[in-house]
């Protein structure tokens, strides 16, 4: 980006954010602009046994430094100084648990969130709390729902997989955490970023008790755990020699942040109450604003939003938009070539493949097309220890595979049968995906017994006009599409510039930094400004 930006967009906020599949540190200014951008991807994580996914932890904060004496050197050479920078935050997927020493060293790998190899073995609870759940039970279940809350706990796992290291853990800690550490030296982490496989009481926003049953259920210590503080805060400068590496040319204050998925939330331009948002990302989640503290199931908390009195409730659906990016790289050669391939027969880019494709759904007479669907459903209880989504056609029910109606503009009469194939199949992945979301939606407002007022959706999966479409469709709300690529971290630079007094409030952060996002026009089925 050309050094064309005013200087009435300064101050500048330094934000990493740490997905699933890449790392992105950008510099964006006081109007919500990218400024300078550094992506570090191809992230190859250790998957040493079936379903078990985890990292070394040195490694994650290798990956910030990569990304960020680049992103200094690119924003120096447009002709910034890093004294334009107010401040630096980091935002992190949730969920990866770090486990360190008394010398802050790695006992074991980090267990990454994508690991879905269950603890077997889980910590007993004492005989008073086993016979107050055990009476309970008879009245609402209730003992599932904890057996599945300590069998996920990632600190469980590694208490049952590697018995001798858990005796020397010291701290534990997740991702946002861990890296607070590794730039400060403070063990310290926002209570936005914890989730509930932690003994730490939500609705309070500190750590649970010593004698609370959580300790027991989550084979914690309460030494262990970091200190607590609320998003916003400035947490410490970077250390004096990471600044001098990275290039700083002056301390850089440290601010805590809220979680990804938080982040995404407000980048997207959702802040109020009553309002939904969908990440249609590696993982798809589906989270409401509300006032009430209630979790989307017993035991599973809401998570604090950045502003007190509001809370996020989350439901994560099994399945991602990944389904579809291994769908593309399995069955894309089925495909005709003037869809695969440009105008030099060379084969265009996975993302160019599904906006053809999902533009050729667009196009598509639904009375003419083949008979098929997807069952998400049977398809992740196959699949639920693959390290990967693993799509065959087997998971594909219907019949009618046959070119009739494919004729016209843009379909080669050759492969018209593939195309057709292609399309149906294309088109029930994407249908059962809204189908499943909108179930999702329908637990959750059932479960806050609260409706929905505006719908924000995205990450990668928004760019599917179709899909978009068809979960406006079955919510009959008004919906809206993000038009930012990094909608988290804008959100994360919008929380900085909020609590660095630069905006007055969240609202008139949101109004000035974010792009007006787009609405899917009910009437036209098509996005309007």
């Amino acid at each position: 980006m050309s050094n064309s930006v005013s200087t009435s967009s300064l101050p500048h906020y330094l934000v990493l954010d740490f997905g699933s599949q890449s790392l992105r540190a950008l510099i964006i200014n006081n109007l919500g602009q990218t400024v300078s951008k550094v992506v570090v991807d191809q992230f190859h994580y250790k998957r040493t046994e079936q379903g078990v996914v985890s990292q070394q932890p040195e490694w994650f904060f290798q990956q910030c430094m990569h990304a960020l004496s680049p992103l200094i050197a690119d924003y120096r050479q447009q002709g910034f100084q890093t004294t334009d920078i107010a401040c630096m935050g980091i935002t992190s997927m949730r969920n990866t648990l770090i486990a360190l020493d008394d010398k802050h060293q790695a006992v074991v790998d980090a267990i990454v969130w994508q690991d879905r190899k269950d603890a077997e073995c889980v910590p007993a609870l004492n005989l008073f709390y086993r016979l107050a759940f055990a009476i309970a039970d008879w009245f609402v279940p209730l003992k599932k729902d904890i057996a599945e809350l300590q069998q996920q706990a990632a600190i469980n796992k590694i208490r049952q997989r590697h018995q001798q290291q858990y005796r020397n853990i010291a701290h534990v800690c997740y991702l946002t955490g861990y890296l607070h550490y590794r730039f400060t030296g403070i063990d310290i982490d926002s209570r936005a970023n914890l989730i509930g496989h932690l003994p730490f009481n939500f609705k309070h926003g500190k750590w649970q008790p010593k004698w609370h049953w959580y300790h027991q259920a989550f084979a914690t210590k309460p030494q262990w755990l970091p200190s607590i503080c609320d998003v916003g805060d400035v947490i410490a400068n970077v250390k004096p020699e990471l600044s001098q590496s990275i290039g700083f040319k002056q301390t850089m204050p440290l601010v805590a942040l809220a979680s990804d998925k938080v982040s995404e939330l407000i980048g997207s331009g959702c802040y109020r109450a009553g309002h939904l948002h969908i990440s249609l990302g590696t993982a798809i989640s589906v989270s409401m604003l509300t006032r009430r503290f209630k979790g989307p199931k017993p035991f599973y908390p809401a998570f604090p939003f950045v502003e007190s009195g509001l809370y996020v409730c989350e439901l994560m659906l099994a399945i991602g938009m990944q389904l579809i990016s291994d769908f593309i790289e399995q069955f894309a050669d089925c495909l005709p070539a003037n869809l695969r391939q440009d105008d030099s027969n060379c084969d265009v880019s996975r993302d160019e493949l599904l906006a053809r494709l999902d533009q050729q759904l667009m196009l598509l007479d639904e009375s003419q097309a083949p008979e098929t669907r997807f069952d998400i459903d049977a398809y992740c209880q196959h699949y639920r220890w693959q390290d990967g989504f693993n799509v065959a056609l087997d998971d594909f029910a219907g019949k009618g595979f046959d070119a009739a109606g494919f004729e016209g503009e843009g379909f080669d009469a050759e492969g018209s049968n593939d195309l057709a194939i292609g399309i149906a199949h294309y088109r029930a992945l994407l249908d059962a995906i809204a189908d499943s979301i909108v179930m999702t939606v329908s637990r959750l407002t059932t479960r806050l017994n609260r409706d929905v007022q505006q719908v924000y959706v995205s990450g990668g999966g928004s760019n599917s006009r179709y899909l978009c479409h068809q979960i406006k469709r079955r919510l009959a709300k008004p919906l809206f599409v993000s038009q930012s690529k990094q909608a988290g971290a804008l959100g994360a630079a919008i929380c900085l510039a909020y609590f660095q007094g630069h905006y007055p409030s969240l609202e008139s952060a949101v109004t000035n930094m974010c792009q007006l996002p787009i609405e899917v026009d009910s009437a036209t089925d098509d996005a309007v400004e």
